[in-house]
Protein backbone atom coordinates (compact mmCIF):
# COMPACT_ATOMS: atom_id res chain seq x y z
CA UNK A 1 0.00 0.00 0.00
CA UNK A 2 2.56 2.55 0.77
CA UNK A 3 4.57 1.87 -2.41
CA UNK A 4 1.36 2.09 -4.24
CA UNK A 5 0.46 5.29 -2.85
CA UNK A 6 4.05 6.90 -3.03
CA UNK A 7 3.77 6.14 -6.64
CA UNK A 8 0.95 8.13 -6.81
CA UNK A 9 2.27 11.14 -5.64
CA UNK A 10 5.42 10.77 -8.02
CA UNK A 11 2.77 10.65 -10.63
CA UNK A 12 1.25 13.96 -9.31
CA UNK A 13 -1.69 12.57 -7.29
CA UNK A 14 -2.30 14.75 -3.99
CA UNK A 15 -4.75 12.73 -2.24
CA UNK A 16 -6.52 9.94 -2.18
CA UNK A 17 -9.79 8.17 -0.90
CA UNK A 18 -9.87 5.16 0.76
CA UNK A 19 -12.70 2.55 1.57
CA UNK A 20 -12.73 0.92 4.11
CA UNK A 21 -15.82 -1.51 3.45
CA UNK A 22 -15.80 -2.83 7.72
CA UNK A 23 -14.99 0.17 9.12
CA UNK A 24 -18.48 0.39 10.87
CA UNK A 25 -17.94 -2.74 12.62
CA UNK A 26 -13.97 -3.23 12.84
CA UNK A 27 -11.68 0.04 12.97
CA UNK A 28 -8.39 -2.61 12.96
CA UNK A 29 -7.93 -1.36 9.05
CA UNK A 30 -8.17 2.08 9.77
CA UNK A 31 -5.78 1.96 12.88
CA UNK A 32 -3.36 0.11 11.29
CA UNK A 33 -3.33 2.52 8.15
CA UNK A 34 -3.35 5.21 10.71
CA UNK A 35 -0.87 3.72 12.74
CA UNK A 36 1.73 2.47 9.24
CA UNK A 37 0.56 4.25 6.38
CA UNK A 38 -0.22 7.97 6.93
CA UNK A 39 3.28 8.11 8.86
CA UNK A 40 5.35 6.49 6.08
CA UNK A 41 3.91 9.05 3.68
CA UNK A 42 4.28 12.18 6.24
Amino acid sequence: MIERLERLRELGCRYVICYFPEAAYDRSGVELFEREVIPALG
